[in-house]
């Protein structure tokens, strides 16, 4: 079997895992098969009940992806992934992107009605990058919440250190709101959004430069099957997947394979 982590990638969330400390009941799944199989889910956005039989029985896998979910693991896995990617770049970026995006979601215990999907079922994934196009934080929510809705939760994930010069956060004209740019300004960060012309036609048009690299990274992370398509029942599992997701392009764009 292929390892789906490399070692070197292995070598750097180990610590994140936790792991069985006493002999009671039965040996613990090795940690990594564990989480070669939810990468497995992940990246081909297979039933659990297809999970192949190498990475263990698929009940024992979901049922161990769901506690380190809900105890924070994949929190864990991404801060390690953007301390990792920052120390290799030296410095925190004074220029971010942001933007959402629409996916599916059948079973869904937490989506909305999609206005732009006939009113199916859908969720939204919101996420900032970096100059390089690295996801740096990101939010969840239905799809039926406004886009400028998810900025201060993704702002909040993003963790954003306060500097003397201000941080340029680069948006669609979805963000085109005095109460946006006030509420970020007291925050030392600059919104600067593409012009909403249904709200001021009188509005000269103005569109923020290289705001495409966040729909970039937004195509890298949908490559990923199970973001493509939402089939989890809890935003518990899917943020967790989408953290995993960002993790590994973090460590990727760091030199990490």
């Amino acid at each position: 079997m292929k390892n789906i982590i490399s070692d070197s990638l292995w070598n750097e969330i180990e610590n994140a895992i936790p792991k069985k400390t006493n002999k009671v009941g039965r040996p613990e799944s090795p940690p990594r098969i564990v989480l070669e199989g939810i990468v497995f889910i992940l990246q081909t956005g297979s039933q659990w009940k297809r999970l192949p039989k190498e990475y263990g029985a698929p009940s024992t896998i979901h049922g161990k992806f769901m506690i380190w979910a809900r105890s924070g693991v994949f929190e864990e896995i991404m801060f390690l992934a953007k301390k990792f990617y920052e120390s290799r770049n030296n410095k925190m970026p004074n220029w971010i992107a942001t933007d959402t995006s629409s996916s599916k979601a059948p079973f869904a215990n937490w989506s909305g009605k999609n206005p732009t999907d006939r009113g199916k079922r859908g969720i939204k994934k919101s996420i900032m990058v970096d100059f390089a196009g690295a996801p740096i934080g990101l939010s969840v929510g239905p799809a039926n919440r406004h886009d400028s809705k998810f900025l201060y939760a993704t702002i909040k994930d993003t963790n954003i250190k306060r500097k003397d010069s201000p941080t340029i956060i680069a948006a669609d004209s979805a963000y085109d709101t005095k109460t946006l740019r006030q509420k970020c300004a007291k925050a030392n960060l600059v919104l600067l959004a593409s012009t909403n012309r249904r709200r001021d036609k009188k509005k000269k048009k103005y569109w923020p430069q290289f705001r495409w690299l966040v729909e970039r990274t937004i195509g890298w992370l949908s490559w990923n099957r199970s973001l493509k398509t939402c089939w989890c029942k809890t935003i518990v599992s899917f943020i967790a997947l989408f953290r995993m997701a960002a993790s590994i392009q973090l460590f990727k764009m760091s030199g990490v394979k």
